[in-house]
């Protein structure tokens, strides 16, 4: 039995698994694959779609089902089995169409029906689809089937920030509002986020919370630095990431990852 059996760990994605050149760091690769060599099971809770999480798993030594679109999916890449899915309430349209009414130069991504869709794109969402590698289809709300899934605004930082202030006090907790990035302002049902994903597939799987490890550097990953054992955030990550850390990592260039299995190592052979 290896020294990680029963132990998860749970990474975003974005500038902490990957460098900023969107690259597994080397030092990462092999961290991982001892992780896993010794019982370790590694998955990932991601801000990106299904979609663009699976063009990036080849390679990666995942052992668990992935939690995707901030923990409104939870997803078997080994079985193609949707485990969770999350959808927003029925006012979501007219609750939509009032921000983009109020904030004429945002654009918006929905996931909804199996489909992405993009609604008044512009240069951030061009940007974020050809760094994520999906495709969107351009429509209006009303064109939109539902269920939706998950959102993400689009737009200069400060109108995101207002966006966020807006949202908050005219549409209460019917919806989860934090960024992933200064240009990307993510939306899911209330009360879902990556730390209730985390914690569901916790269960899922039979994991007691006091061997979650989780890893991320934005505000879509408070949640669960908190429902972790231990929270890690990279050096140069977000300030709200970096407060709620329990443990600060070197920078994700350098293998964010490698420090956290270095720690898990230290812990696990005492």
């Amino acid at each position: 039995m290896g020294i990680f059996e029963g132990v998860l760990l749970v990474s975003d994605f974005d500038d902490t698994l990957v460098n900023r050149s969107k690259q597994v760091p080397e030092r990462t690769q092999s961290a991982l694959d001892l992780f896993v060599k010794e019982g370790g099971i590694f998955t990932l809770a991601s801000g990106r779609g299904l979609e663009s999480v699976r063009l990036q798993a080849p390679g990666l030594p995942i052992g668990a089902p992935v939690i995707v679109a901030n923990g409104t999916q939870i997803y078997d890449l080994s079985t193609e089995k949707l485990m969770f899915e999350a959808a927003f309430p029925a006012t979501a349209k007219a609750d939509f169409a009032a921000v983009l009414d109020a904030f004429p130069t945002s654009a918006v991504e929905i996931f909804g029906d199996g489909q992405l869709y993009a609604v008044r794109p512009n240069e951030v969402t061009k940007l974020h689809l050809e760094i994520t590698g999906q495709h969107a289809r351009t429509a209006e709300l009303e064109e939109i089937p539902e269920p939706w899934v998950y959102a993400k605004f689009e737009d200069d930082h400060e109108r995101l920030e207002a966006m966020q202030r807006w949202m908050k006090v005219r549409l209460g907790d019917r919806y989860g509002v934090f960024f992933s990035h200064p240009m990307l302002l993510e939306i899911t049902p209330g009360g879902c986020n990556k730390g209730t994903g985390v914690l569901r597939l916790a269960e899922l799987l039979g994991i007691r919370r006091e061997h979650i490890y989780c890893a991320g550097d934005n505000e879509n990953d408070l949640a669960m630095l908190e429902a972790a054992a231990v929270g890690f955030t990279p050096a140069g990550s977000s300030q709200a990431a970096l407060d709620a850390a329990d443990v600060i990592v070197c920078d994700c260039d350098q293998g964010a990852i490698a420090d956290v299995v270095e720690y898990l190592q230290e812990k696990y052979t005492k």
